[in-house]
């Protein structure tokens, strides 16, 4: 039976009837400005983290230093975005050339124009890159980061931020073809919660054997980063059901958001510092970032929950839109920026002039790495994103999407991820 219905209220409710084939899919192209604020989010605690002008003992360094969890939570929203559009575009005609098509023009053309800029100022610097920087230029740098290998980039530039994307585009890689051969629902549900308990168990595995494997394994490697990715899929997959809208009911995320933060801070708490590195974070705090994070996902997608409206916000929103060139920027020049930073500080006489000289530079910094985001939106992303319209998905339904769905919506971070 037909019956598709647009309901407006505050929240925009779009249902689509039984029947494979017969009806709209889920209008994927939507945005949720509250998702865009996350990213925006995700991206200042990203920020926060690599920039803090502050040694370690200060209290505004301390609480910097647990900021890497923005990757994490960038994870969990990449989870939610794609598996959400490759479920609603499954079973449509040239499934695997629209969905790499457009994930290649929207990640590929400014990270390609960032890699060719490191390669050319490190020459200019007297650097020479070995083979092994070879992969850092086809999203594998989380495997050479890992094993330590030197790839020839002199110390005034970064790139060791660019793992998390390698991370990203595998996953992006394999899981179109797990979701297409699992083809249902509920194998897509059951292989989210394999993926994530294999995940957890082979951060266990590592630790257990801590002689072989450096704790930073864990936290660099897609298996051992995949439950962040699928549980934020499988919010996606829930949140397209009327029984899964109502059965992940906002308490229930707010529960869940409360018990991972609980977790991560316990984790903290154990390892006595703010590090990504430790036994206690390894084996509960990132499970337990994945499990809060999912949460927040899931309430930012409804629109009438104090998050979705806190993520809603202008600022967050539009740090969400340039998010991709700060993240890809911010670092390479970090090395620069901390140099001047000590210098100046070393030059102030009293704890005002310190604070003050310290918060001045991060300020500028980040407004540098802002701008030249804007610019590389307006200038690169911008131009392919427009040929995105070239790889257009069907207005037909996808064969994941024949039971009757309900998502909630708000005016503007799309679900296919502009991302």
């Amino acid at each position: 039976m037909r019956c598709t219905e647009y309901v407006e209220k505050k929240v925009r409710v779009a249902t689509i009837e039984d029947g494979p084939g017969s009806g709209r899919t889920l209008n994927h192209r939507r945005r949720l400005g509250s998702l865009d604020g996350l990213r925006g989010l995700a991206a200042l605690m990203v920020l926060c983290h690599h920039l803090c002008p502050f040694p370690g003992g200060h209290p505004v360094a301390m609480v910097c230093a647990t900021l890497w969890l923005g990757v994490d939570l960038f994870f969990v929203l990449s989870g939610f975005l794609i598996t959400g559009v490759l479920y609603d575009t499954l079973g449509q005609k040239g499934f695997f050339r629209v969905f790499y098509a457009r994930r290649a023009l929207r990640l590929i053309p400014l990270y390609g124009v960032v890699v060719a800029m490191v390669i050319a100022l490190n020459a200019a610097m007297g650097g020479r890159l070995t083979v092994w920087a070879v992969p850092y230029f086809v999203y594998a740098s989380n495997i050479v980061r890992d094993m330590g290998l030197p790839i020839g980039v002199v110390p005034r530039l970064d790139v060791s931020h660019l793992w998390s994307l390698a991370v990203e585009e595998q996953f992006y890689l394999l899981w179109p073809l797990a979701m297409f051969l699992a083809r249902t629902r509920a194998r897509v549900l059951w292989l989210c919660g394999a993926g994530v308990m294999l995940s957890v168990g082979l951060r266990f595995v590592a630790v257990a054997h801590a002689g072989s494997f450096a704790l930073g394994t864990p936290y660099f490697e897609l298996p051992m980063r995949l439950d962040g990715l699928l549980l934020g899929g499988a919010v996606a997959v829930v949140l397209r059901s009327r029984e899964g809208v109502a059965r992940l009911s906002a308490a229930w995320l707010y529960a869940a958001m409360a018990a991972g933060a609980l977790g991560v801070v316990t984790s903290f708490a154990v390892a006595g510092h703010g590090s990504m590195f430790s036994a206690p974070m390894v084996k509960y705090g990132y499970g337990s970032a994945a499990v809060l994070f999912a949460a927040v996902v899931g309430l930012a997608a409804r629109s009438e929950t104090l998050v979705a409206r806190g993520c809603n916000q202008q600022m967050l929103r539009t740090l969400g839109r340039y998010s991709y060139g700060l993240y890809l920027i911010h670092l390479i020049a970090r090395p620069w920026y901390l140099e001047t930073v000590a210098r100046l500080q070393g030059r102030c006489s009293g704890a005002l002039a310190y604070d003050v000289v310290s918060v001045a530079m991060f300020v500028g910094y980040v407004a540098w790495c802002f701008g030249v985001s804007v610019l590389c939106y307006e200038f690169v992303e911008r131009r392919f994103l427009r040929r995105k319209g070239r790889f257009r998905y069907s207005e037909e339904r996808g064969t994941m999407a024949a039971r009757e769905t309900e998502m909630l919506f708000q005016n503007g971070a799309a679900i296919d991820g502009t991302t």
